[in-house]
């Protein structure tokens, strides 16, 4: 499932290696967070930030995008 967050440049990254979405991101001056690497969840933190891009991550490649924030 990928779920579409209606910014171009945020939906850009699926399919990119997590080094190349990092370096997208930038340029758009958003960060970003892997939440679920290879099916499990990761430890974060429950702070907001409306600059990070939370996604889901299988091996190196964005596979889908969790959320904002």
């Amino acid at each position: 499932m990928n779920k579409q967050m209606g910014r171009p440049e945020i939906n850009a990254i699926v399919g990119m290696t997590v080094s190349e979405a990092i370096k997208h991101l930038d340029k758009h001056k958003l960060k970003l967070r892997t939440t679920i690497k290879n099916g499990k969840s990761l430890m974060v933190s429950g702070d907001i930030d409306m600059k990070r891009i939370n996604v889901i991550v299988e091996g190196d490649e964005v596979v889908e995008i969790d959320k904002i924030g």
